[in-house]
């Protein structure tokens, strides 16, 4: 029997689209199993602490509040071998570390079933993929049974990480993937046996279902989101270009829409450190665009979008969110996982990979929206509705409690 859930590789409160995965992760737990016990690994702890109060929460091993690099690293690489050898039952080692990793291993050590928490951060643009790895291969050092809740997987560039995470895959239970692109890499790139592979759609479709939207209430807004993207699959010498074009692209989208449409733009706080450049942007484009920096949760993030007639969106669950709400939504793609998802919705014709940019084509087609309105509302309330009959990982998660 299932009792005790351990869920890993939580991020924490500073993203919403995070925040709306893990409540929904946790809601499909609760009703798939009698009564669990649910702890979880976070990256943010005291983002959530408050958040919620009845949850075992402990923070990610190795988080550090140093900023060297040279001594992150030795931290990070003294810690992990430290837990280790403690989950390889050398209890002594546990003088040596800090009674919150203990902590930490022992949830490890009591859980009947680990879950990494859904989101998008199997990519190794950034070094805390390694992070991520490590909370499962703690998992399988236990011999546990690990579930990949519905993830974008990929892309990954070192050779290293590819060959250690197929290594991992080898070994847990079983992986969802929320987009055809994660799922080709997972079957050719990473050579996973397809059995144990299931295609299921992101977590937040989950969260609410879709409400046919009758009223328009703020004709005068359009809202959107940013994205504060260092562009690192061209060469550093040509990133500074990509940002400044992406800049200059959306402003001259925004000042198309408040030009033609007499709508003002605002900009939603999705994720916190991309306020910076959200302001940058408000500064430069005279009046036209506005920052909301409030720290919405996502159930207001949706409710707000649905007040108005379009969205464009550069972060992934905005769009999400956006198409929930029943409003058209115009995405541009900085990763696979939101050229998959619109795939996996068949509405590949609105998004727009964000290294190839086109402020034209993108002003071409909301032009066409604003013409054609109540056809394209229908195409996008019709799509995910079909999404919405497809929740594989929580049939799983129920046909685990039957066993």
């Amino acid at each position: 029997m299932i009792n005790n859930i351990l869920i890993t590789n939580v991020f924490g409160d500073l993203n919403k689209g995070d925040r709306a995965l893990f409540e929904e992760l946790i809601k499909q737990v609760n009703s798939s199993f009698n009564n669990p016990d649910i702890s979880a690994i976070v990256r943010y702890k005291e983002e959530l602490v408050s958040l919620y109060p009845n949850l075992e929460l402990h923070t990610q091993i190795s988080k550090t509040k140093i900023t060297n690099k040279f001594l992150k690293l030795t931290f990070f690489v003294y810690t992990h071998l430290i837990s280790t050898l403690y989950l390889y039952k050398f209890r002594i080692v546990k003088i040596l570390l800090p009674s919150k990793i203990v902590g930490a291993l022992r949830a490890y050590e009591k859980a009947d079933l680990i879950i990494s928490c859904p989101g998008g951060f199997l990519e190794d643009s950034n070094p805390s993929y390694y992070l991520n790895l490590y909370q499962l291969i703690f998992g399988i050092i236990k011999k546990k049974s690990i579930i990949i809740a519905p993830q974008s997987i990929g892309p990954i560039k070192s050779i290293l990480g590819k060959y250690i995470l197929s290594r991992i895959f080898s070994k847990v239970t079983k992986i969802f993937v929320r987009e055809p692109e994660s799922l080709d890499f997972v079957l050719n790139n990473l050579k996973i046996n397809g059995e144990r592979v299931i295609l299921s759609p992101d977590l937040a479709f989950f969260c609410q279902k879709i409400n046919k939207k009758v009223n328009i209430i703020d004709k005068s807004i359009i809202y959107t989101t940013v994205v504060n993207w260092n562009f690192p699959l061209v060469n550093k010498s040509k990133r500074d270009y990509f940002v400044e074009n992406y800049k200059r692209k959306l402003i001259s989208i925004y000042q198309h829409i408040n030009n033609k449409y007499d709508k003002k733009i605002v900009i939603l706080n999705q994720v916190a450190t991309d306020l910076k450049f959200a302001y940058e942007i408000e500064q430069l484009a005279n009046g036209v665009v506005m920052v909301d920096d409030r720290n919405y949760h996502p159930f207001e993030i949706i409710e707000k979008i649905g007040r108005s007639e379009l969205f464009i969106g550069s972060r992934f669950h905005s769009c999400i969110f956006s198409i929930l709400s029943n409003t058209p939504c115009i995405a541009i793609s900085y990763l696979p996982k939101t050229t998959g998802m619109m795939k996996l919705l068949d509405l590949s014709e609105y998004q727009h990979d964000i290294y190839k940019l086109e402020d034209k084509e993108i002003i071409f087609q909301i032009d066409n929206v604003f013409e054609n309105y109540l056809s394209v509302q229908n195409e996008f309330y019709r799509k995910i509705q079909n999404i919405q009959k497809k929740n594989l990982f929580n049939d799983y998660l129920c046909s685990l409690n039957k066993l």
